[in-house]
């Protein structure tokens, strides 16, 4: 497990480096609301993971537009809830402190370190 942890840092280091994600957090990242949401069609990803390296601070974002159908939105502390589980695996991925925003055609959802106290939605 030691080795796991190792190489994920090391991907993090690299990716804090870099601005630059590798293909496997791309893949996970555009599977992830597959995972949550019922009925995805497409899911676009935008993302800015630039930070301070010398100093590891800095935010960085991720956003994940979702187009699915209208009815199969969930209301809003179900999407929140579906949401927050996409949120905290980014920050697992990444760092504590990414801003993590998804957005569907009815409902938005943003997480951020900047807003505390923010119930998140939009």
């Amino acid at each position: 497990m030691n080795n796991v942890k190792e190489i994920l840092d090391d991907m993090r280091r690299i990716t804090i480096l870099t601005g630059e994600i590798s293909s496997v957090h791309e893949e996970s990242l555009k599977k992830w609301p597959y995972v949550v949401f019922d009925d995805v069609k497409d899911v676009q990803i935008k993302y800015d993971l630039t930070k301070d390296y010398t100093k590891e601070v800095g935010e960085g974002y991720v956003v994940f537009e979702i187009d699915m159908s209208e009815e199969k939105i969930p209301k809003d502390e179900d999407f929140k809830k579906r949401c927050e589980m996409i949120a905290q695996w980014a920050r697992d991925m990444f760092w504590s402190e990414i801003k993590v925003e998804v957005i569907t055609k009815l409902r938005g959802y943003t997480n951020s370190s900047i807003k505390k106290g923010d119930n998140g939605l939009k």
